[in-house]
């Protein structure tokens, strides 16, 4: 600070950060560095400025473009990385951790505007995944990934393939998942058929079969239906994050024990209905979600298409 002059202090226009120059300026907004500015331009050329009306400096950082997406040129790269590819169109997602806020969603499924090449976008704003329809005629993979990198969203390409096998191996699964559970339930309920209406004398002594053959039905629910919740919740553990999975995994841990414990010193039918029918509910929820949403995804992707 000089006496009797302050020093106001200047933000970047585009991400927010500290302007250390004034060189970069333009429309009277100021920018950190060059590629900020080269970001405002492009989309100021596509009439794309609502972008900063949804959130106050909603852009990052961008670097210094260099060849690193050179390798993208490859076919035999390519071929791994995109979903799907006729003789007129390419599909493909991206993971972007950049997505952070409802400008990087307006701006990311406006692609289009920027690029004609570009058919449609999507945002799963949850995942930060991108889905891409493009013409590979018009425009390359390498070409669409830089563009994305000159917007400031630049994509995680190392990631597509661990992406791509996890949403794989889910849905192939799921209805094996759910056939087993559904299995186990019933036949947990049909054995815990006696202990709802009072046991007899003679049904009695039929107590710690049924205990056992309960415990024999909850283990492939623990280890095989309800394993997925496990592993989610590990996972996010280990990266410090509590998500949904992590309550439900606890859950069935402690239905499961509480039954073992019961049924091992005889002071109880212990709750292996609870746990199978929770298990089996759960699944068929994520069933339907997942059907669901296909068809929504469906639905608005013909209608873009044809728009």
């Amino acid at each position: 600070m000089i006496r009797g002059l302050t020093l106001e202090k200047t933000i970047c226009y585009h991400c927010g950060d500290d302007c250390e120059t004034v060189a970069y300026t333009i429309d009277d907004k100021h920018f950190c560095c060059h590629g900020c500015k080269s970001v405002y331009k492009l989309l100021s050329a596509g009439n794309l400025c609502n972008y900063y009306s949804y959130n106050e400096h909603p852009g990052a950082t961008r670097l210094c473009p260099d060849k690193r997406f050179d390798y993208l040129g490859e076919p035999a790269i390519v071929d791994e990385l995109i979903d799907y590819k006729d003789k007129y169109v390419t599909i493909v997602t991206f993971y972007i951790p950049h997505i952070h806020c409802s400008s990087c969603l307006w701006l990311l499924e406006k692609l289009n505007k920027i690029n004609s090449a570009v058919h449609y976008c999507r945002v799963d704003f949850l995942k930060k995944q991108l889905n891409i329809r493009f013409d590979h005629e018009k425009i390359s993979l390498q070409q669409l990934v830089e563009l994305l990198f000159d917007i400031g969203y630049e994509p995680l390409i190392n990631l597509q393939d661990v992406v791509k096998k996890q949403n794989a191996v889910d849905k192939d699964n799921l209805v094996s998942k759910i056939a087993v559970a559904g299995f186990c339930f019933g036949n947990v309920m049909l054995l815990s058929f006696p202990e709802y209406f009072g046991l007899t004398v003679f049904e009695g002594s039929f107590k710690n079969f049924f205990g056992w053959a309960n415990i024999s039905f909850a283990i492939p629910i623990v280890l095989y239906s309800g394993r997925g919740y496990f592993v989610s919740a590990w996972q996010n553990l280990r990266n410090g994050v509590l998500n949904i999975d992590f309550p439900l995994a606890l859950g069935i841990a402690v239905l499961f024990i509480r039954t073992l414990a019961e049924i091992l010193t005889h002071t109880g039918a212990g709750f292996a209905d609870t746990l199978c029918g929770l298990v089996f509910f759960l699944l068929i929820g994520k069933f339907v979600q997942k059907k669901t949403y296909h068809h929504l995804s469906f639905e608005r992707d013909y209608r873009s298409f044809f728009r």
